[in-house]
């Protein structure tokens, strides 16, 4: 049996992201949408959703995109999937520890964890 690989995103295929990013360190899937966690360095804190139909890639968090964090966030560690709801895990330096919830069905983000945030963790915690 043979195999073969196809390059869907990154370096602007499908509409992704461009050759500036590092890394891709989450990826979850949620329905039939592909959602990948970008960053490294200063400001590349993203979140992709994949649309196999199209195909085409949509930036749906961070740069405060869909209401999300802005972009003084280097890394979305984690992607993780309850029910219908995407969740997203910050960090890098102190105070970015923070976890996000996206609701797909109104394409946006709220703020769950971090900060204090419903009894959670304070500020002094780099990633989650």
């Amino acid at each position: 049996m043979s195999y073969t690989w196809t390059k869907i995103g990154g370096d602007g295929v499908n509409s992704s992201w461009g050759s500036g990013y590092e890394i891709v360190l989450s990826q979850a899937v949620l329905g039939t949408k592909l959602y990948v966690g970008l960053g490294l360095s200063s400001g590349e804190a993203e979140v992709w959703e994949y649309d196999p139909t199209g195909p085409s890639w949509t930036k749906v968090g961070g740069d405060g995109v869909n209401s999300s964090w802005n972009t003084d966030y280097e890394r979305v560690e984690s992607l993780a999937v309850l029910g219908t709801r995407l969740y997203a895990g910050l960090g890098a330096d102190t105070g970015e520890a923070e976890v996000w919830e996206y609701d797909p069905g109104t394409t946006t983000w709220s703020k769950v964890g971090g900060d204090g945030v419903n009894s959670s963790w304070d500020v002094s915690y780099e990633f989650v």
